[in-house]
Parts: structure tokens; C-alpha cells; sequence
């Protein structure tokens, strides 16, 4: 490129130094894209040659790099939360930044409330005992009552029985044997009868007996057969009539007191269940009752927190988002079931916690290499590794609310945790890939105009160059330059440009 065009090129690409810095940014590593806050920076191993005001072109390797900030936080936390199940005031809080052991006390919330409800509870229990109680009594008076009114009904059942089989066996036997002996005899005084009668006919005709004797025998015989006739009319309506209504009686006593047996048996059963059922659901109510006391006792004794663990205290409202606004734990405020009160995290092994913005995120891998730095330890460089990344993006701010960034935990080392604390400010340098041995210039040295990028090689001369993957200190030169050229760091000077 002549004099005149190197001339107009500085003229007009002056201005444009920012721009070139600006594009740099949104170079990709491998042709993606990274964030700005990745080119600002120097890199101090080159320190000496970025003070000069020309750089000596030579092959070099670099790191590519993340960078993003956060926070650091503990590996291992335990937090302790709020166990009442409604808004208490904090009437004592431990102060932040105190170290406790397990069971020291962290917190007191307000708990009138909850003795008032103690109270009340502790009445409700005694009532619902005392109902129970008598619900158990009448049930046994129930069952005892039901015991005396079956046995009752059983020995009906029994005489019934008893009088059914003494009349079977005992009765109808004996009626039938008298019976049949009457028309026996019935039978057998007729016989004697006819025989009397014929053999006094014969005396009466020859004149032996007289006329009246005849007679009387003729009568005694006529009786006889009336008694046969009347033996068997008695067998005949006992048979035919008596019998079956003696034996229709017993049966229906019988029956009678069985039925009577199944109704007392099912009457009593069904006032037991009901008086069972009203017992089931007294003591359902008194279980209900004393649950309720009890968590309401544990509630109570959930006013005062104790520490689970020794540990370093951070309050709650101090690891939260930067964006919740929460008024800070303190005498007084609110708290509410289930919120984070005090922290305790174990310091003996820190994590670092950096938000990667989404355009980085696909270059960033779990066991990626971190160079960590800590605002409150300046000058001092910690290492680490990708642990874990968040599968979700957190929640923009009120300012920027269409950002989204990831958070990525870094493991540092157990010995360099010695010292550190939650919630410090720290930046990291994830070192997503390298360029090894490659013709490499600083940041600085580079310029652009368009969609073309170039170096001074002299005040008057520039020169068109190719570039590829960059860190926040260096970009590679794929075209245009060799390892010994000499690259300006700084626009021209107007005098140098004449």
C-alpha cells in the first residue's frame, strides 16, 4: 500500500480504533462469539511487549478465555430455615459474621401467638379426652347390656326346645300308647259283650234267665261297641287334629325364640357399632387434637433456632439474589415459614459461582481449567475447575431484564479456601481452548476499516491482515504477517502520518 493510501487510511481509520476493539469482541473462539469483558483486559506474561509502543511479530501459544464474575460461596452449606408455619417478628438475632457451634442459639422469633394457641389446644385435647373417655364407658356398658339381653333370649330358645322335645318325646308317645290301649280294651269289652249276649239269648230260651237279664246283657254289649266307636273317634281327631296343633305350638315357640335370639343378636350389634363408630370418632378427634398440640408445641419450640452445625453465620438475605430487594435480617422483621434465616456455610471448601453470558455458554465444559480472582485478595490468582453448569438461565435484572446468564460453579482448591468467605466478589478465567504456536499479535496492535483489518508496519504503512481465533490479549494472524515484522501498538501520530 503507497504513502498517500496509507496516508488516508489512518486518517480515516483513527477514529475507527474503538470500533476495531468492539468487533474484536464478538469474535468467536473458532468463529463463535464472546463477551466484551473477555478483550478488556491484559494479559500480564506480556506486560513488557504491551508497554512498548512496536511489537516484535512472533509465533506464541495463548489460552482462549471466559471471563465472567460472581461471587464465591461455600461447597458445603447448611441452611437453616424457618420451621413456624406463619409470619413471627425476630426478637434476637446473633449477629452476622459471628462463628457458632452446634446448638448455640442463632434466633428468637416472637411466639406469644403460638402460646396462645397452646393454651386453647391444651383445653381442646382435655375436652375431646374426657368425651372419649365416656365414649369408651358407654361401650362397655353397650357390650355388657348386649352379653345379659342374649343370654336372655338363649334360654327362651333353650325352654322352647326343651318343652318341643319333652312333648315329641315324651308326650306324644305317651298319648298315643293310652289311646290305642283305650281301643283295645274298647275292642275286647265288645267281644265280651256279644259272647255274654249270644250265651244269655240261648239261657233266655231255655228258660234259665229271664227276660230283664237278657236285656241287661243286650245293654252292656251296645256300651261296648258305643266305647269302640269312641276309642277309635279319639285316635282319629289326636291323629288328625290334635296332634299336628300341639306339634304347630311347640314349633312356633321355638321359632318364636329363635327369632327373638337373631333380633336381640342384631339390635345389640348395631348399638354397638353405632356406640363403636361414635368411639372411633372421638378418638380420631382426640388424635387430631393432641397432633395438633404436639405441632404446635414443636412450633413453639421452633421459635428459638439453634445452629444444626458449627459454622461461619451469614444471614439469609445476604446470599440472595442482588435483585430481591429483602430487608435484611435484623430485630423485628418478618419472617416467614420456610425462608432461609442464617447460613452456615463450611469455608473450609469454597466455590467460586460466575455468571456466563448465553452467546459463551456452548464453549464452557465441566472440567475446564479457572484462573480466579478475588476483589478483597488483590494480586493473588486461585485455580479451579468447572464443576457444574446451570441448566437453566437466572432471571435478568430490573435494569437489563432480557439478559440471561448462567451460573457456573468452579471448584477451587481445598488449601487456597483458607481465608475466604461467602459472598466475595470474584472474576473468572475459564480457559475454554488454546492457540498453540501461532503468528500472534496484541489487541491493540490491530485496526479496522469495514469489514477489513489491518496493522501499521510504519508510520505511513499499513498492511491487510487475516485474522482467526483471539484472547483478551492477543489475536491470531492467519494472513499478512510473519514471525520478526514489526506491528505499531498505537494510531499515528498526524506529524508521523506526513
Amino acid at each position: 500500500m503507497n504513502d498517500s493510501n496509507a496516508s488516508n487510511n489512518a486518517k480515516s481509520s483513527a477514529p475507527k480504533k474503538l470500533i476495531a476493539i468492539i468487533i474484536l469482541l464478538a469474535i468467536v473462539v473458532g468463529g463463535g462469539y464472546f463477551a466484551s469483558t473477555s478483550l478488556l483486559g491484559g494479559d500480564t506474561t506480556d506486560a513488557s511487549a504491551q508497554k512498548s509502543e512496536w511489537f516484535k511479530v512472533e509465533k506464541k501459544s495463548f489460552d482462549l478465555t471466559v471471563v465472567a464474575s460472581g461471587e464465591l460461596a461455600a461447597k458445603n452449606q447448611v441452611e437453616v430455615k424457618s420451621k413456624v408455619k406463619e409470619n413471627l417478628a425476630i426478637i434476637e438475632v446473633i449477629p452476622e459474621g459471628s462463628t457458632v457451634k452446634k446448638g448455640d442459639i442463632l434466633c428468637k422469633l416472637e411466639s406469644k401467638k403460638i402460646e396462645d394457641k397452646i393454651e386453647a389446644e391444651t383445653l381442646a385435647v382435655e375436652s375431646a379426652q374426657t368425651e372419649f373417655t365416656n365414649a369408651q364407658r358407654n361401650l362397655e356398658i353397650e357390650k355388657n347390656s348386649a352379653a345379659t339381653s342374649k343370654k336372655a333370649a338363649e334360654v327362651k330358645l333353650l325352654m322352647a326346645n326343651l318343652d318341643y322335645n319333652k312333648w315329641k318325646d315324651g308326650d306324644v308317645p305317651k298319648k298315643e300308647r293310652e289311646l290305642e290301649l283305650a281301643l283295645k280294651e274298647a275292642k275286647k269289652q265288645v267281644t265280651r259283650t256279644e259272647r255274654d249276649f249270644i250265651n244269655s239269648k240261648q239261657l233266655f230260651e231255655e228258660k234259665f234267665i229271664s227276660l230283664n237279664e237278657l236285656e241287661d246283657d243286650e245293654l252292656k254289649m251296645d256300651k261296648a261297641k258305643d266305647s269302640l266307636i269312641t276309642a277309635e273317634n279319639n285316635i282319629t281327631i289326636y291323629e288328625d287334629y290334635t296332634h299336628i296343633k300341639e306339634q304347630s305350638d311347640k314349633v312356633t315357640q321355638v321359632d318364636t325364640a329363635k327369632s327373638s335370639l337373631e333380633r336381640t343378636i342384631a339390635t345389640n350389634q348395631s348399638k354397638i357399632s353405632r356406640i363403636e363408630s361414635e368411639l372411633k370418632s372421638k378418638e380420631r378427634r382426640l388424635m387430631i387434637k393432641k397432633n395438633g398440640l404436639e405441632e404446635l408445641k414443636e412450633q413453639f419450640a421452633s421459635t428459638t433456632v439453634l445452629a444444626p452445625q458449627e459454622g461461619l453465620v451469614v444471614y439469609g438475605t445476604s446470599v440472595g439474589s442482588r435483585w430481591s430487594r429483602q430487608d435484611p435480617i435484623k430485630e423485628g422483621r418478618q419472617i416467614r415459614f420456610n425462608e432461609t434465616i442464617i447460613v452456615l456455610p463450611d469455608t473450609t471448601q469454597m466455590i467460586a459461582k460466575i455468571k456466563v453470558h448465553e452467546a459463551m455458554l456452548p464453549q464452557v465444559k465441566e472440567g475446564q481449567e479457572v484462573q480466579i480472582t478475588i476483589d478483597a485478595r488483590p494480586g493473588e490468582i486461585f485455580s479451579g475447575k468447572v464443576s457444574s453448569i446451570a441448566i437453566m438461565a437466572e432471571e435478568g435484572s430490573w435494569m437489563n431484564p432480557n439478559l440471561r446468564e448462567y451460573v457456573v460453579k468452579v471448584e477451587m482448591a481445598k488449601d487456597d479456601s483458607v481465608g475466604l468467605k461467602p459472598a466475595m466478589r470474584c472474576t473468572g478465567k475459564i480457559v475454554v481452548g488454546k492457540v498453540e504456536d501461532s503468528v500472534a499479535v496484541p489487541i491493540q496492535a490491530i485496526w479496522t476499516e469495514g469489514k477489513n483489518h489491518f496493522v501499521y508496519v510504519g508510520a505511513k504503512e499499513t498492511r491487510d491482515i487475516k485474522i482467526g481465533r483471539s484472547s483478551e490479549s492477543f489475536v491470531e494472524i492467519l494472513e499478512g504477517l510473519e514471525a520478526g515484522d514489526q506491528v505499531l501498538l498505537r494510531n499515528p501520530t498526524a506529524n508521523e502520518k506526513k
